[in-house]
This record gives structure tokens, sequence and C-alpha cells, in this order.
């Protein structure tokens, strides 16, 4: 498969298994639909509204020829007691990279909780097969509550896309299984986020320090509080 189609399906593999228990709506990301950085770098930007849980966003990025491509799904819940899932997903050559995160930005921790973080822990040892490719230490490292990183060639791309939907489909189900904050709670759960999100603007990260270098920082930020996490 080659790494735009690769690309592709990994991508509306995430969005069906979403759109199977939750009413995705796409919003204009206006402006920011389409970026281009270093003249060779565009990505097309795709956000949603997640009914009851909060702003999903998906980009697409693909690098002068079809060589190397990149796709970046991001879940930023504000209405549930759930942690912000981001989804990188990296080919290139013939070489993949999985990085897929979540990010504890819980005010309180439950045993439903902790129950699911658990189980989206113990996904990245079914697959123990495909090497391991942990990034480099980062300051929000305290902040990950569970991780798969895993790497593989362009004929993994079966078991890496597998990988990909037990994560998604596992995080979906922790949605589906978590009630609804209070409106005191989600402006408390969206005080966190926001926290966050500023923190990685300001603190940096291997992507955000790119968008820095070719956007600025006060662009950076605009982006990712309107459209990348929906906190703005």
């Amino acid at each position: 498969m080659n790494n735009t189609r690769a690309m592709n399906t990994a991508v509306e593999t995430a969005l069906s298994i979403l759109r199977e228990g939750h009413r995705l709506t796409p919003v204009d990301p206006g402006h920011f639909g389409t970026i281009k950085i270093c003249g060779v770098m565009k990505f097309l930007v795709e956000q949603y509204a997640m009914e009851g849980v909060g702003n999903l966003s998906v980009m697409r990025m693909r690098m002068g020829l079809p060589l190397m491509t990149m796709a970046t799904v991001v879940v930023t819940p504000f209405e549930k007691n759930l942690p912000l899932m981001s989804a990188d997903l990296i080919y290139m050559m013939g070489r993949r990279k999985v990085y897929i995160e979540f990010y504890d930005l819980a005010a309180q921790k439950d045993e439903r909780y902790l129950r699911h973080i658990a189980r989206l822990a113990s996904i990245s040892e079914r697959y123990a097969s495909l090497p391991p490719c942990p990034p480099a230490p980062a300051w929000y490292d305290h902040l990950l509550a569970a991780t798969v990183y895993r790497s593989g060639k362009a004929g993994d791309d079966g078991q890496l896309l597998d990988l990909l939907g037990d994560c998604i489909r596992g995080y979906s189900e922790m949605c589906a299984d978590t009630p609804r904050l209070d409106v005191p709670k989600q402006a408390e759960k969206r005080r966190i986020t926001v926290g966050y999100v500023d923190g990685l603007v300001e603190r940096g990260g291997t992507s955000t320090n790119l968008f820095k270098k070719a956007l600025g920082e006060d662009i950076t930020r605009e982006f990712f509080s309107k459209v990348l996490f929906g906190t703005g």
C-alpha cells in the first residue's frame, strides 16, 4: 500500500470507529483548513464537534512527492472525565511509526477511569511483534496515562491499522461508558486542558516547535486553541 493510501485508510478507519458511537458534526476550521510550512509541507485540517465529548481534529500532511505522509488525530474532551487522545501516524518511504498517547487531564480518577486506562495501556503489549519507537523525553511525560509507540514497514500496514483500531475503539468505549460532567466540572475540565495547551505552546514539543518556527507563537496558539484542541 502506498503512503498516501495507507494514511487515508488509517484516518478513515479512526473516523468510522468514532462515528459508530458518536455524532461527528463538521466545524469549519477557517483559514487553518490548509497550512503550508517550509514550502514543501502541506497540512489539510478537518475539525469536528464530537457530541457529548468535545473537539475532534484531523490533520493530513504530504511532503512534496508522496514519499512521506503523516496524519494526526486528536480528541480533546470537555464534557466527560476522559484523557485527551493524540494519535500520530508517520509514513516515510517504506517505514512506519505510530505514536498514540492518552494524556491524563482528568480532575478526578475514579475506578471506572482507572479501569479503562489500564485497558488502553495493555494494547501495546498485544503488538509486541512490532518494534518499539519511544520518542525523546518531553516536559509533559508526567501527564501520559497510557501510550502506544510502535514501528514497522509497509508490509506491516495491516497490523498497524489493527493497532490503531484497537486504540480508537478502546477510547470510544471509554467515552460511551463515562457519564457527562455537570456544568461546573466541565468548566474545571476545560481549565485543566487549557493549561496543558498553553504549556505546549509556551514550552514546546516536536511538532509544536515546527509550527512555532514556521507560523510564530501567536498564530500557533490561535491554531491550537481554535482548531487543533478546540479550547478557545
